[in-house]
């Protein structure tokens, strides 16, 4: 099952860069359902490798836990509810047919964001994210705006590369991206391995 959400997205690269807490380069190397947050909403958690930290503080070869909307979204409360206030009746059958049913509900189900999917397992990211307190991990700004995909060439793919901030980012080198997160942060370039 797909979702779509509204981002907030930043008008360009450097505010994206300043919204951020840090900027990382690593890989994904888990991925699992986050703890229930009570919204009936599901969230993931994955876990990142981080290779290269390009703003921010973070050990090089550590791993830091990124929350995101989506992963198996538990539907038992919808069939609670469903059972507790079936809403109206069903039409009768018409003459000669048995009245059928109502179609079971599944009661887990994947919700995945189309314009932001869930990380995978193998993925090489470079991510722009701010701490969030209140689930005690990072989150990446203005969602798919601060996820880009690195290639096996080392080529940076922004996920939302139609947004004019990030667009002409598609296809630069992963040393080019860290070096232009460290000028509009003011850090020294390149720390990569």
């Amino acid at each position: 099952m797909t979702g779509t959400a509204t981002w907030a997205f930043m008008s360009t690269f450097e505010e994206l860069v300043d919204s951020s807490d840090l900027f990382v380069v690593g890989d994904v190397i888990d991925v699992a359902p986050a703890p229930d947050l009570g919204e009936r909403l599901p969230y993931s958690q994955s876990t990142i490798r981080v290779s290269t930290v390009a703003k921010g503080r973070s050990e090089t070869g550590g791993t830091i836990t990124v929350y995101q909307t989506g992963g198996i979204y538990d539907r038992s409360h919808a069939i609670e509810d469903q059972q507790k206030s079936p809403g109206p009746l069903p039409p009768e059958a018409p003459e000669g047919m048995e009245p059928q049913p109502p179609a079971s509900i599944a009661p887990f189900v994947l919700l995945e964001l189309e314009d932001n999917p869930l990380f995978r397992v193998g993925e090489h990211v470079a991510l722009a994210l701010r701490w969030d307190s209140t689930v005690s991990a990072y989150l990446v700004v203005a969602g798919p705006q601060g996820r880009f995909r690195v290639d096996a060439q080392e080529r940076v793919h922004p996920l939302a590369a139609q947004h004019p901030a990030v667009a002409p980012l598609d296809g630069i080198s992963l040393q080019e991206l860290v070096a232009r997160v460290s000028a509009a942060s003011g850090k020294a370039s390149w720390a990569g391995p």
